[in-house]
C-alpha cells in the first residue's frame, strides 16, 4: 500500500546562505536541519526556524538586517498543509527560498513536485 508524503515523510528544513557560504554541502555535511511530523502547526515552524546551528544568521549579522522569520515559519506550515491536503504528493523540494529583511516576506524561487 503506498502513503502519502504527509504519513511517512518528515517535514525538513536547513538554512542555505549561498552569500554566508553555508549551504549544500556545508549544511549536509554539518547536519544543521530540524525535522518535524506533518502537519506542522504555528509553534512547531517557530521552532523549526529557531532549531538549527545557523539560525543566529537571521538575526542579522555584520550590519545584513534581520531575515523574516515569520515568513520562514509560514512557508513551512503551508508545505505541511499542503503535503496533508495532496496525498498524492511524493516528494517536494522547495530550493532556495529567498527570505527578505522583517516584514518583506519570502519568496520561493524553485520548487520540484514528483506525484
Amino acid at each position: 500500500m503506498e502513503t502519502s508524503l504527509s504519513t511517512r515523510l518528515l517535514i525538513c528544513y536547513h538554512i542555505y546562505f549561498c552569500d554566508k557560504l553555508l549551504g549544500g554541502i556545508w549544511v549536509e555535511t554539518l547536519r544543521d536541519v530540524t525535522f518535524r511530523l506533518a502537519p506542522v502547526r504555528r509553534y512547531g515552524a517557530e521552532r523549526m526556524v529557531a532549531g538549527i546551528r545557523a539560525a543566529n544568521l537571521l538575526a542579522g549579522v555584520r550590519g545584513a538586517p534581520p531575515a523574516d522569520r515569520a515568513a520562514i515559519a509560514t512557508c513551512l506550515q503551508r508545505l505541511s498543509q499542503l503535503a496533508i491536503e495532496l496525498p498524492e504528493v511524493t516528494e517536494l523540494d522547495i530550493n532556495p527560498l529567498i527570505v527578505g529583511p522583517v516584514g518583506s516576506g519570502a519568496t520561493v524561487v524553485d520548487a520540484r513536485i514528483l506525484l
